[in-house]
């Protein structure tokens, strides 16, 4: 996962920190503009913008000593700058980044965001930062395991499965994390529509939907009948419909020098994704929608996703892949 906080030192009269939060795909990152004649450039994954130093502090002190160090904390870190090496180093977790001091720009902005750094899910083992992406196996006799089984079980037999494995992605989680907040800021609910939906997918975009979610312009290659976004099913049966297993891949064995005949001693199973899908506020779908359909015609008041019948809906429709984690790969025969 990559986070980068740019720490901009614009010259005034203000002390308080601003935070700019964005996002793409791939990385997020922040602008944190101190109020400074110079710019600092720092990495910082804290995203609280409550800081234990000014802006003032943090220039006073490079001044009066540009080999020396400066110490500060937020709400969730303690950090250390090291002028001399040029690096920061997060005392709580170890971490060094580079930083730099730049001349200040006019193309420089800032606004406050309140958004606070995301938790981390509790249950999620060994977390490497450094990868996009992790595949936890879940052992069969946890209650972890069996929720996901048991889900996939209502509507097919779960001695089927062969393994069931826990998809984490800090990236899409903060993303997803954001979107939920975002909605219910929106809504102005405490809660968002959310469920665990099936979707079923070949074997081919496993990979990129772990890295980078669900993008229907590449996955969703099986019709829109219902609009042109990612489609979940509730029922696991109906999403196996649309699992392709790499036998199917015949030329791809045969190029490898590997005959049909022996595709059986390679890989048999499917893979199913288990999501955490915000639907939010549903209606019903139709092939031209390329969004949400509006509420009341304007173009603010949009539902969150569509679906096959808003009284007992079995296929849901979304159009935005922040609105999705996903969460589970399960393989199966």
């Amino acid at each position: 996962m990559w986070e980068v906080a740019h720490v901009s030192v614009i010259e005034g009269d203000y002390n308080q920190l601003f935070l700019h939060w964005r996002s793409s795909n791939h990385f997020q990152y922040a602008d944190l503009v101190v109020i400074l004649p110079v710019c600092w450039e720092l990495e910082q994954p804290d995203t609280n913008s409550q800081c234990s130093v000014s802006s003032e502090d943090i220039e006073k002190s490079f001044k009066t000593n540009p080999c020396g160090s400066i110490s500060f904390t937020t709400s969730k870190f303690s950090y250390k700058i090291d002028f001399a090496e040029m690096k920061q180093m997060n005392l709580t977790t170890g971490k060094q980044r580079l930083i730099k001091r730049a001349p200040f720009s006019i193309s420089a902005f800032s606004y406050i965001c309140e958004n606070e750094a995301i938790p981390m899910p509790p249950h999620w083992e060994n977390v490497n930062t450094q990868v996009p992406y992790q595949l936890i196996p879940l052992h069969n006799q946890t209650h972890e395991y069996n929720e996901v089984a048991n889900l996939f079980g209502k509507t097919m037999d779960r001695n089927r499965i062969k393994r069931i494995q826990r998809i984490q992605n800090l990236d899409l989680w903060e993303f997803f994390c954001r979107k939920k907040a975002q909605l219910k800021k929106k809504r102005g609910v405490p809660q968002i529509n959310e469920q665990m939906l099936f979707h079923g997918t070949s074997s081919e975009f496993v990979e990129a939907i772990c890295i980078h979610n669900f993008d229907w312009r590449i996955n969703g290659i099986h019709g829109a009948v219902f609009g042109k976004g990612t489609y979940f099913a509730r029922d696991a049966a109906y999403s196996s419909r649309f699992c392709k297993d790499d036998i199917k891949h015949g030329n791809t064995f045969q190029i490898h020098g590997v005959s049909l005949q022996q595709r059986h001693l390679f890989r048999t199973y499917k893979s199913m994704f288990l999501a955490r899908v915000l639907i939010g506020d549903y209606i019903n779908g139709d092939s031209k929608y390329m969004r949400p359909p509006s509420k009341d015609g304007s173009y603010v008041n949009l539902y969150d996703s569509c679906v096959d019948d808003t009284w007992n809906p079995k296929i849901f429709v979304v159009f935005d892949a922040n609105q999705i984690y996903p969460e589970y790969l399960i393989d199966f025969h």
